[in-house]
């Protein structure tokens, strides 16, 4: 009797860290963008980084009618820091400020779930043209703008009804 009143225990103790398991936790639900490092010339070909480029929390404001992000100066600071921006030093294409590369991409999720991926801007000098979300580089933050050409099937993802909602909820929404 003692062991099946001991076995009781122990599957209730079970259930209960199981069911605690099963809750979100405010810090994982929100707004965030990860890089996605492509390797060599097939763009399909990536890997996610285990960490975002940022979220939510990063962020001053977001404007969403023209997609203008202004991150919090703090945040905008240690990227700067972190990157060694070199005003000098020539890209051609991808991010300065988050220090990627030509072909890599960057992905949106919003509760853990994918919205959209894009690529990010590219110099004239590059025969690399991104179609779809594209991020650009700011003077405080970056703007994610849509290039699309005649006959493409792209779809613009970024006025996703999820995104506008969880930045509402957040407080940073610009309209």
């Amino acid at each position: 009797m003692k062991i099946a009143k001991n076995i009781c225990i122990l599957v209730m103790i079970l259930c209960i860290t199981l069911l605690q398991g099963c809750t979100k936790s405010s810090k994982d639900i929100g707004f965030e963008v990860y890089l996605g490092k492509v390797y060599g010339t097939n763009v399909e070909n990536y890997s996610i980084s285990e960490k975002p480029l940022f979220t939510d929390a990063d962020i001053q404001t977001y404007d969403w009618n023209t997609h203008e992000i202004i991150f919090d100066k703090d945040f905008f600071d240690k990227l700067k820091a972190k990157n060694n921006n070199d005003d000098t030093k020539m890209y051609i294409g991808g991010s300065k400020l988050f220090n990627t590369g030509l072909m890599d991409k960057f992905i949106v999720y919003v509760n853990k779930e994918l919205v959209y991926e894009g690529f990010y801007m590219q110099s004239v000098l590059s025969s690399f043209y991104p179609v779809g979300a594209t991020m650009v580089d700011l003077e405080d933050g970056i703007q994610i703008t849509f290039n699309d050409i005649e006959g493409s099937n792209v779809i613009d993802k970024r006025d996703d009804q999820r995104i506008y909602n969880i930045l509402k909820q957040k407080n940073i929404i610009k309209e």
